[in-house]
């Protein structure tokens, strides 16, 4: 599921009515497996409005889900307002997986978005059946000691 951070869009909505439309959202994203958050990084306000996305998918949805961070309009440098380092700070902060630069318009770095999600979720999906073939083997030596 995308999120477009702008600034206040949430109010917006609901000034208009569109309250549920938000609330939908956070529907659709329960046991989502992959979260994409995604800013313009010639407008400051869209990369502010990440955090508090980030804030309400995650306690609406759980923080299971891998979650990455886009700048887009990568191609348009010039207008860039956002530096890339705080984008990458921000990815550290809030735990997620990754923060890609792409731009849809010039097709940089689209394939990637959807390369690192597919790759990031089956490394969490081997770590929890690792985990859980973990978990077996030391109830099956407990049951044995016990038995």
């Amino acid at each position: 599921f995308f999120f477009q951070a702008e600034d206040g869009i949430r109010d917006a909505q609901e000034s208009r009515g569109l309250g549920d439309v938000y609330k939908r959202q956070i529907q659709y994203c329960r046991g989502a497996q992959c979260l994409v958050f995604v800013f313009d990084i010639t407008n400051k306000a869209s990369f502010d409005g990440v955090q508090k996305y980030y804030d309400q998918i995650t306690t609406s949805v759980g923080k299971k889900a891998v979650k990455i961070l886009i700048g887009s309009k990568c191609d348009e440098q010039k207008k860039r307002v956002v530096p890339k380092k705080d984008a990458e700070e921000l990815v550290k902060k809030l735990g997620m997986a990754e923060y890609i630069e792409a731009s849809g318009k010039d097709d940089i770095q689209i394939d990637d978005v959807f390369e690192v999600g597919a790759k990031v979720m089956v490394e969490q999906a081997d770590f929890e059946k690792k985990e859980i073939e973990r978990l077996f083997t030391e109830k099956q030596r407990y049951q044995d000691e016990v038995s």
